[in-house]
């Protein structure tokens, strides 16, 4: 219609055309090319060459710089030909830079920084986007900073560099606050969100995403739906309620085939699939993971088929198909190498050390388990938490700073007239303030005395414990395994299958045990979600092909309490040696894990509605008769290392109703207990 209005004025003027009604022409011919590149791109490039022509004859160079920038767009979204895309890019950023449009400048950056993202190349995605954020600065534009900073993280994150992708989403926040941008608020929150998540603090992670989920209706954005489901999803999976997760995420995939958003159509297909298959529905899982697979090949991006790859790879694992699994996982791994993505190099190591343990290829499982653990120390280490926490402590010490300035400045004004007064009061508080520093630091080098002691002693103790575990575990296994290897020398036919099936299970026993080992000596772990997170698991993996059904009762929510490593280790064997007794001995239909927190204290019981057995008074951890039936000795074992821990162990049981195993402990060192 414009254009229409454009060539009336035209022939009104004889035909002649000052060179701002072309430039004007131009203009639209660009906006209408940004309203079909994603969409039509026949359409987009037929403007975006009329674009160029007119341009050209009337020397208008923006509009040669907006053509390139748009072929740049078009390539990079539909042709998915990165390298026409990024020389488009770069020869709209040189016209852009010489005609001094800063505006226009930041949007090439923050194109080419999309593109390089998509291409894999984060490194010049961070360039990019940094150099977007420079110009946003530059031109005052306060929500474009906000966005590069949210893109920049997201990049940092993909390479694992958790507190410098959390420093930018922080500061995204605070600007986002400052001006009242609803929509960057709940963008910022959301990533913040699931940045912890990938550092397993999911408790800070579920206090983001509920963050995010009150803005995103406050916008009362139609658009913004889809959103709200997604963050739902996440709370609700959070929160250990996978039905009603994936209503969420079924909800936000239906708006997303709407809208032909084939991005958000993987990533909702990718946690549809996640879900499914920590449901144990690995045939609808694969249905929805082949489908991001699909969709995220399509986009032409190394990281999307990356992640597609491993979730296929998992259920195909789960399902026992090892070789489709292996097809899958080694491609994401070299693609994870290849862009350095420590996150998909990590799962990738842990999924064929599971694969090859299975195999029976120990040498090659125990390859891999080394560079999984390397790995996940280095994206997870202490000084990684530590940054997080004190970046979130620096944001909300600054937002606490500008209020009280604000108060303070009104208290100034009103107590000008005081000033000899207070000077007065400073010069008491100076020497009061002197004298109460000179105690604090006498108490804190005393204190930091106290503290090295005992850590001295702490790591003393460590090692003994270490050295003895690795002594009585793994020791006696490689004896046994010794001694039934000799054996089956000796022996042919199905009795030497027997024999050998045993050296694997033997084998398998000590793959787990050295796992528990490491598990319990990462101080990462030392927290009570990573414990009853790691019980949870453990006991879905031993319950997984039993007809026990497995109930979990728990708190919604865990408070991040700390848990010294070797009360987690008693407790797990503690618990795992439970619910092997009730799978072994107990014959019941179901077994109920009641979890309870109070203040310090955790208390665990273990019910099942088994057959039971009585229990002897004089030896009230054996049944009668028979010493080792129904985990006698094991009983005595669980009922040790409890007493190790400072805690409690007790047995309830009777025959044709059940047993019921309780335990409780003070979360923190038991040497201070």
């Amino acid at each position: 219609m414009e254009l229409l209005k454009f060539d009336a004025h035209k022939k009104e003027l004889g035909g002649k055309v000052t060179p701002l009604m072309d430039s004007t022409k131009v203009n639209i011919w660009y906006l209408i090319l940004l309203a079909y590149y994603g969409m039509e791109p026949d359409s987009a490039t037929y403007y975006a060459e009329l674009c160029k022509t007119l341009s050209e004859r009337i020397g208008y160079k923006k509009g040669i710089g907006n053509y390139y920038n748009g072929m740049g767009l078009i390539n990079m979204v539909m042709g998915r030909n990165f390298s026409v895309a990024e020389e488009s890019f770069k020869k709209a950023l040189k016209i852009r830079t010489e005609i001094g449009d800063k505006v226009g400048q930041a949007w090439t950056y923050n194109n080419m920084g999309n593109m390089y993202g998509g291409e894999g190349n984060t490194l010049e995605s961070i360039k990019s986007h940094s150099q977007a954020m420079k110009k946003w600065e530059e031109t005052g534009d306060t929500v474009g900073v906000i966005e590069s900073l949210s893109k920049r993280s997201r990049e940092l994150v993909n390479i694992g560099n958790y507190p410098d992708g959390l420093k930018d989403l922080f500061l995204a926040l605070k600007l986002a606050n400052e001006m009242g941008y609803k929509e960057g608020i709940a963008i910022a929150y959301r990533a913040i969100g699931q940045i912890y998540e990938l550092e397993g603090n999911y408790s800070e992670a579920l206090k983001n995403f509920i963050a995010c989920a009150k803005f995103t209706e406050e916008m009362g954005d139609p658009n913004s739906l889809e959103n709200s489901y997604e963050t739902y999803g996440k709370i609700y999976l959070l929160k250990g309620d996978t039905a009603e997760s994936l209503k969420m995420y079924m909800e936000a995939l239906k708006i997303s085939e709407t809208n032909g958003n084939n991005y958000q159509i993987f990533q909702h297909s990718i946690d549809i699939g996640n879900i499914e298959y920590y449901q144990g529905k690995y045939d609808e899982a694969l249905k929805h993971l082949l489908v991001a697979l699909r969709v995220g090949e399509s986009l032409k991006e190394k990281n999307a088929t990356a992640v597609g790859s491993i979730a296929v790879a998992k259920v195909y694992n789960k399902q026992g198909k090892y070789q489709e699994a292996l097809i899958y996982i080694n491609k994401a791994l070299a693609d994870g190498i290849e862009r350095g993505h420590k996150d998909e190099v990590k799962d990738a190591y842990k999924i064929l050390s599971e694969i090859y343990v299975k195999l029976n290829n120990f040498k090659e499982a125990y390859k891999y388990h080394v560079l999984y653990q390397q790995v996940k120390d280095t994206i997870l280490n202490v000084e990684n938490t530590s940054k997080m926490k004190q970046l979130d402590m620096q944001y909300n010490f600054d937002k606490d700073a500008a209020i009280q300035k604000a108060e303070q400045d009104k208290k100034d004004t009103i107590l000008a007239k005081e000033v000899e007064t207070q000077k007065f009061r400073r010069n008491t508080i100076f020497i009061v303030s002197g004298i109460i520093v000179i105690f604090l630091i006498i108490v804190i080098i005393q204190r930091n005395r106290i503290a090295r002691e005992r850590r001295k002693k702490e790591l003393e103790r460590e090692r003994n414990r270490i050295s003895r575990d690795l002594h009585d575990d793994l020791g006696s296994g490689l004896t046994k395994i010794a001694m039934m290897s000799q054996n089956a020398r000796k022996i042919s036919g199905d009795e030497q299958q027997n024999a050998l099936q045993k050296i694997t299970n033997e084998s398998s026993d000590m793959v787990e045990m050295m796992n528990v080992i490491i598990w319990a000596m990462n101080t990462h772990n030392d927290s009570l979600p990573n414990l009853l997170s790691f019980l949870k698991i453990s006991a879905s993996e031993m319950y997984e092909d039993a007809s026990i059904n497995l109930v979990w009762n728990g708190p919604e929510i865990i408070p991040d309490i700390y848990v010294f490593g070797e009360i987690r280790r008693n407790i797990y064997l503690v618990v795992k040696e439970a619910l092997h007794n009730v799978l072994k001995f107990s014959e019941a239909a179901k077994v109920t894990v009641t979890i309870t927190i109070s203040n310090d204290e955790l208390g665990i019981t273990i019910e099942d509605d088994g057959k039971g057995f009585e229990i002897s008074p004089s030896a009230p951890f054996q049944k009668r008769g028979e010493s080792n039936s129904h985990g006698g000795n094991g009983l005595v074992n669980m009922r040790k290392r409890m007493e190790e821990i400072k805690g409690t162990f007790n047995i309830s049981s009777k025959t044709g109703v059940g047993t019921k195993v309780s335990i409780s402990c003070t979360m923190k060192d038991y040497t201070k207990v």
